[in-house]
């Protein structure tokens, strides 16, 4: 697992070595569900998965100002060649 991150307001994406959540259990559970249909969308093979948002899952308790982006390891390496960087 690779975590990135982008800078506030910027377009390029980092990777981060630590990922930080201050929430509240019902929030974690919405998290867990997401990730876990996107766990079940990435297995599945006749799914296109490139990426996924948090903000647009149906579980999501709403809240602004931050999102989590689940991509497939072929977004990943796309998005890299075509921002030149690793």
């Amino acid at each position: 697992m690779r975590t990135y991150a982008k800078a506030n307001g910027g377009t390029e994406i980092r990777r981060q070595r630590e990922v930080r959540l201050l929430a509240s259990p019902a929030e974690l559970r919405a998290l867990a569900g997401f990730l876990q249909v996107c766990a079940e969308q990435l297995e599945d093979p006749k799914f296109h998965f490139g990426h996924r948002h948090f903000t647009d899952y149906e579980g999501f308790p709403g809240g602004k100002g931050f999102d989590v982006v689940v991509m497939s390891g072929q977004e990943h390496h796309e998005y890299h060649a075509r921002s030149g960087s690793q």
